[in-house]
């Protein structure tokens, strides 16, 4: 599925109020060697390389929950042209909301082609919908993590491996509702499975 370029791509029709949920994948990139311990190297001239998926960026509100408290994916509303600042522009689409809440809620800026759009759904009063996009950051970007954007409203982001995600999923303490989206939308694998990815990235 390409990337969705305009409002009219995500199909909204007549509910023009989003929210946009984003799940940062944290990849690693690691040099192929051949039996020899040499880097193999493509007809191109270039080193090849393997990227693996390592672990996930999550947040937690624990001011507004506290004790009840859930770790979950980042995200939030659409920012509309009457709530902004001066100097401020609105959110045109879903896409520029992911943007907005996942530096506004981790402190990471990533560009635009670094997200993917999964999908939608419609919020039970059926006056939104819910936009789920996947950002794929580097073992790098982690390091940008924090809690100092003016927009943080007092989420803290915490990077976790796949095997601590799954952990906490487990003990009811990761969202259920994200954690069903994201099965929904095969962005995880559903419970049985995992500890074969868990596995397979070791």
């Amino acid at each position: 599925m390409r990337q969705p370029e305009e409002l009219g791509d995500y199909r909204l029709g007549d509910i023009q109020d989003w929210a946009s949920l984003i799940f940062p994948r944290v990849m690693r990139e690691t040099i192929i060697l051949d039996q020899d311990g040499k880097p193999v190297v493509g007809s191109d001239g270039k080193k090849k390389t393997r990227t693996q998926m390592v672990g996930y960026v999550l947040v937690i509100d624990r001011g507004k929950f506290r004790d009840r408290a859930q770790w979950k994916l980042p995200g939030g509303h659409k920012k509309k042209v009457e709530r902004c600042k001066p100097g401020e522009r609105p959110d045109w689409t879903p896409l520029d909301t992911a943007l907005r809440e996942l530096e506004g809620e981790t402190g990471i800026r990533m560009p635009r082609h670094a997200f993917s759009y999964c999908g939608k759904w419609l919020h039970w009063r059926e006056d939104h919908w819910k936009c789920l996009f996947v950002a794929e950051l580097g073992e790098d970007d982690v390091a940008w993590v924090n809690g100092h954007h003016p927009e943080n409203e007092g989420e803290e982001a915490k990077f976790f491996t796949v095997e601590e995600f799954y952990a906490l999923v487990r003990e009811s303490k990761f969202m259920r509702e994200h954690y069903e989206m994201l099965v929904e939308f095969a962005a995880v694998l559903p419970f049985g499975r995992d500890k074969q990815l868990a596995e397979a990235i070791a």
